[in-house]
Parts: C-alpha cells; structure tokens; sequence
C-alpha cells in the first residue's frame, strides 16, 4: 500500500481518461487508473487510451474525418490537438459539436471551451477521431475493491497529515486550560503556522510531482497570473533549494518547537518573533521579483506571503520581540533546539523530493524501456539468433488471416492451458487489427475421444473447415476467455454450419508433430519461422507489430 500521493507525469491522458469515464459513467478508481497508465508503453497517444479504454470495456475506434463531418460523428469523442505553444498533438475530449460550434477540453486552462468550428480546425491537424460506445461496459474490473483500497489509503493519508495539527490542538489545549488571557492570540498564532504549512506543502507537492496541471485547479493561468511560471523561475530558489521547500521547512520546524516547549514560552516566542522580521527580506524580494521581472504572480505563493506578514503582525502586536529577562543560557537552547527542527525539516523534505524523483524516473526508465522493447529494430534483432522451425507446418492445424501475410506466427497451444487463455486474447486482438499478420494455432491434443483435450479441439477444426473464420474466432473467445466453459456450452453455442468429419486424422498429425518438434510446454510461439524471444510475451506482439 502506497501512502505517498502518486505523481503523475503521463502528460494529459489521466485527464481525458478519467474525464471521459465519468461522462459515460463507468465507474473507475484513480489509483486502478494511473496503475494502467504506468504500466502502458504508450500512455500518451492514441493507442495507448484506446487499450486502457478496451480495458473499462469502452469500444473504441479511430476514424480520419474533416471539419465538415465532425458535427455527424457521436458525442463524446477523443481526438488530438496542437496545445498552445507546443509542436506536438496532445489529447482533448470533444464533448458537443454543432453545425456552428464546439466544446472541447482545453488543456492549458483545464476547463471546457466552446469555439467556433473554424477556430477549432486551426488547432486540429490531425483530423483523427475517436469514436467510443460504452454500452455492455461493466466498468473497472475489481471495482469495489480497489474503491474500498483507495478509501482506505485516503483515510490514513489524511490521519498522517491531520496527525500535527491534532498535536499542536493538544498541547494547546493542555496549556490554555489555566490561561485566561491572550488564548486567542497564542492560537491564532498555531493556526497561521498550520496555513502556512499547508499552502508551502501544497507547492512543495505540485513541484516534486512535476504536474503543472495540480495548479490549475487552484491557480487558474491567466496573461498576468501563473503560479507554475513563478515556480519554475530562477527566483524561486535559495542557495539552489526551491522557496516552497523552504517555507514548507520554516512553517514545520517552528510548529515543533512550539510542540516541544510550550506556546507560552516567552524566549521562543521571542525567538520566531524575530524570524518573522526576517522573512520580510523574503518577502519584499519574491514580490518585488513577481511584479517587475517576472511581471506574473503566483497566488499562492502570495497567500504564503501574506500568513508570513499575519505571524509578523501578531508577534509585533504582543510585543514578543522585546526581551524581558530571557535568560543566554535559555535563549542558546531555543535556538538550538528551532535550528534543530529546521534541520530536520529540510532533511526529512529533501529525503520526500528525492523519493519522489525515484519514482518518477523509475516510471520513466520503465516506458523508456518498454518503448525500446517494441522497437521493430530491437525485436528483430533479439530473433536473429533464436531457433529456427525445425519441421514444416504445411496445412497443419488452424490458419487465420491470410498465408501471404508478413507477419506469420505459430502458436502451439493446449485447450485447457491457462497461459494459453492468457496469449488467446492478445492474438484475437492482433488479428482482428491488422490484416498484414496470419497466425496457424496447432493443438497438442492427443487423437484419443478419452482425453478431455480431445473435444474442443475437435470441434475448433470442425468450425475451421466452412472456412468462417470470424465464427471460429468467436468460439475460442468463448473458450479461453470465459470463466464457466464447457464442451457442452460450446457446442451449442457454435453449431455447425454444416456436417464436417474427417477431423480425427488432423488432430494425430498435429499430436505427431508437436511430439516430432519436442513441445514441452504451451504456449509456444514462432513467430516468422523463429521461436519468440524469451523477453517476448504474445501481449507484446501488438505493439511490436503494428502497422
């Protein structure tokens, strides 16, 4: 179970994503979401929403158009478009289209633009759109579960966070209950610290996660306001630690002081009354810095400001920057112990930006690996030296697509393996997507009417000879893909079109073949007369395939 927030750095596919599931209403968790995306090689294009769509059962497909059709195709549909400033084509939901006008997500604002048709068509080069029908769809597969594990990390994430602020309300509860005056005072000096840190938090969370996008849900960017400008700018940090970690480390460490001693210690709060007047140079600089170099402000970084200029007001109102018979040997030790907690602060949130970092370049060595891995030059040259067929396969077994295709695989299978269920589905789909790959399925079935083996295959063969091959393909998704199968359901669910016989002969050439060929375990694939790579699964070969 993973408590740290999860960062983000899939560009804006989370956002159509999640945005399109709830418009259809299929119900789907972040985390389950993001876990998808992680996992895909291609998270950020087309393809990649299209599998993670084929994943919540949402079918889908892509279509060139133009401008002028757009206002016929279905509602809501994924298409991709040129962001602002940017060469490449991102993700963007068209969510109504008329004859004069179009809703779509806008990606640099997040929120829902409606323009004018041609307006839209200067930044809409691809003319590619994605129809999607989400009819039969059931949603996220172990829903409720990972709606229950989200909950669950939800709570303690905000125990964990609620865990200072409770402390901090004990010890001041503990301390104020023999206090009569300036109660409102002290604790109105608590609850600013408590601010600070959460705002200083927030802008340390949106820096470590890279995610601009966090920001516009606060920080809406306008001509004269972007808070991921300023955040970025060279002004943002001191002696190369960026100003939110800072303040983040400010805020805590003075919070735990206050824990440690007592919000009624005269020579602490002697001692962060004075810090306060320090931070003024921080604060007229990072304004000043706003205002006329960069000419953008950050509005949160501006309310961290203006709680620094509130604790600076309460510390100046009560006097407690005036000694009043503090003792060295006592003030030595305030100040030991705060620049001991602002030590720990900064450690303990430089250890949190550093394990954010790991995992973000984890996630990103891993796509980059992964993109490497389907790389047609690198598939290729991982075949080179695998095994070549040893015998010829002639008209054995099942052949679907066409014999003339470029991409010929040889998959050796047994009807009740597992694995085989597993790669069944990644070769339908290969096949049903690109009419350049053929793939001959041969059976290590035994020709013995005893063997359980027997009976499927049979009538694979059987379904195989008319030469339906859309019909035969249905009854193998039956089979590997559905939970309860039975010889019996299969038969009746698929009849033959016609009386067939002859079959007991294919399947003992086939049975002498894969003895012939020494197949020990199934699935064996080949792909061009090759045994597939070991780092290959037959889920890869959509990738590494496709047209």
């Amino acid at each position: 179970m993973n408590l740290l927030p999860i960062p983000i750095s899939y560009d804006n596919s989370f956002d159509i994503i999640s945005k399109l599931l709830s418009i259809l209403d299929i119900p789907f968790t972040r985390k389950a979401l993001l876990s998808k995306l992680k996992e895909h090689p291609y998270q950020s294009n087309l393809l990649g929403i299209s599998e993670i769509l084929d994943d919540y059962q949402v079918k889908n497909i892509s279509i060139a158009t133009s401008i002028s059709q757009l206002p016929q195709l279905p509602t809501p549909l994924i298409t991709q478009i040129a962001g602002v400033g940017k060469e490449e084509l991102r993700a963007t939901i068209v969510k109504s289209v008329t004859p004069e006008e179009i809703e779509f997500y806008e990606l640099e604002s997040g929120r829902w633009r409606l323009v004018a048709l041609p307006d839209f068509d200067v930044i809409w080069p691809s003319k590619i759109a994605m129809i999607v029908d989400s009819e039969g769809s059931s949603g996220e597969k172990g829903y409720k579960i990972n709606l229950v594990v989200s909950f669950i990390e939800i709570v303690l994430r905000i125990a964990i966070l609620a865990s200072l602020p409770l402390v901090v309300a004990f010890v001041s509860i503990d301390n104020y209950r023999e206090i009569d005056s300036q109660i409102i005072t002290f604790l109105a000096y608590e609850i600013l610290l408590l601010i600070g840190l959460a705002i200083s938090g927030y802008l340390f969370w949106v820096e470590c996660s890279e995610d601009s996008s966090i920001l516009k849900k606060v920080c809406q960017p306008t001509k004269r306001v972007s808070c991921a400008a300023v955040l970025k700018s060279p002004g943002a940090k001191l002696f190369g630690i960026s100003l939110s970690t800072l303040g983040s480390c400010y805020f805590l460490g003075c919070l735990l002081s206050l824990i440690v001693f007592s919000p009624l210690d005269r020579a602490l709060l002697f001692l962060l009354s004075w810090t306060n007047i320090f931070s003024m140079v921080m604060i007229t600089f990072s304004v000043y810095y706003q205002a006329y170099s960069l000419k953008q402000w950050c509005l949160l970084c501006l309310y961290v400001q203006c709680t620094l200029l509130a604790l600076l007001s309460v510390g100046l109102w009560n006097r407690w920057y005036m000694v009043d018979d503090i003792k060295v040997s006592v003030l030595l030790t305030r100040i030991a112990i705060l620049g001991f907690n602002l030590g720990i602060s900064l450690a303990a949130l430089c250890l949190l930006r550093y394990a954010y970092k790991l995992m973000m370049e984890k996630d990103r060595l891993t796509s980059e690996l992964k993109k490497l891995k389907f790389d047609p030059f690198s598939f290729n040259g991982q075949q080179v030296n695998q095994a070549h067929l040893k015998l010829p396969v002639d008209k054995l077994g099942i052949l679907l697509g066409k014999d003339t295709a470029s991409h010929q695989i040889l998959k050796i299978c047994d009807p009740y393996c597992p694995h085989c269920a597993t790669s069944h589905k990644a070769i339908s789909l290969l096949i049903r997507e690109n009419s350049n790959v053929s793939v001959r399925i041969i059976f290590t079935a035994p020709p013995n009417s005893e063997d359980a083996r027997f009976h499927p295959v049979k009538h694979f063969l059987e379904l195989y000879e008319p030469g339906d091959q859309e019909l035969l393909l249905s009854a193998m998704d039956y089979w590997y893909l559905s939970p309860d199968r039975s010889v019996e359901m299969l038969r009746a669910k698929f009849k033959l079109p016609t009386k067939v016989s002859g079959q007991l002969i294919n399947i003992e050439k086939m049975y002498m073949w894969c003895r012939n060929m020494e197949i020990t375990s199934t699935p064996t694939i080949y792909y061009n007369q090759k045994l597939l790579a070991d780092i290959y699964d037959p889920q890869d070969l959509r990738y590494v395939l496709s047209d």
